[in-house]
């Protein structure tokens, strides 16, 4: 057992530069190297979220226009610069909010494009999401799309008392 968690330890500091504080799914066993490498990638996402680090998560998106993200209750967003708009926005919106507590993910990789799916908090909420990624000729996995949608086991979303789910999410949310 010791050798073990000695193993994660090594397996945490290479793959996520150290920091153990996030990792939810590495060193399982069950994910190829390709795929512990956009694991690594969500990782740092979403430790840029967390962190709120507007250059991390700059640097998370490929260098490309063709960038699009869908926030909870908010309609597709396109290109570049609108995309980091948006998490500017975002992270303006939350800051009080924690962004962490990550579980349920899965990688998924296919030559050059990859996904992840996840459901982690946003404040009080949880949220399903999928990121596809973008292998760069560097090798380094790089966001094309983030999709996120309010998870429907959040009691209080699953039976709304007036009859009206996207209104009482958009108050939420203060969308």
């Amino acid at each position: 057992a010791a050798d073990a968690g000695l193993a994660a330890a090594t397996l945490a500091g290479l793959v996520f530069g150290g920091e153990t504080r996030r990792i939810w799914a590495a060193g399982d066993g069950r994910l190829g190297p390709e795929a512990q490498r956009v694991l690594a990638a969500a990782v740092r996402f979403y430790r840029a979220l967390d962190d709120r680090d507007p250059r991390a998560l700059e640097n998370a998106w490929a260098p490309s226009e063709d960038l699009t993200v869908a926030h909870p209750g908010r309609r597709l967003i396109k290109g570049r610069d609108a995309v980091l708009r948006s998490w500017d926005a975002f992270l303006d919106d939350h800051a009080a909010e924690p962004l962490a507590a990550l579980d349920d993910v899965d990688v998924t990789v296919r030559g050059h494009l990859a996904y992840a799916t996840c459901l982690h908090a946003l404040g009080h909420h949880h949220v399903q999401a999928t990121l596809v990624f973008t292998k760069t000729p560097s090798g380094d996995w790089k966001l094309k799309h983030h999709h996120a949608s309010l998870h429907c086991d959040d009691d209080h979303l699953r039976e709304p008392t007036d009859g009206r789910l996207f209104d009482h999410i958009t108050a939420e949310f203060h969308l």
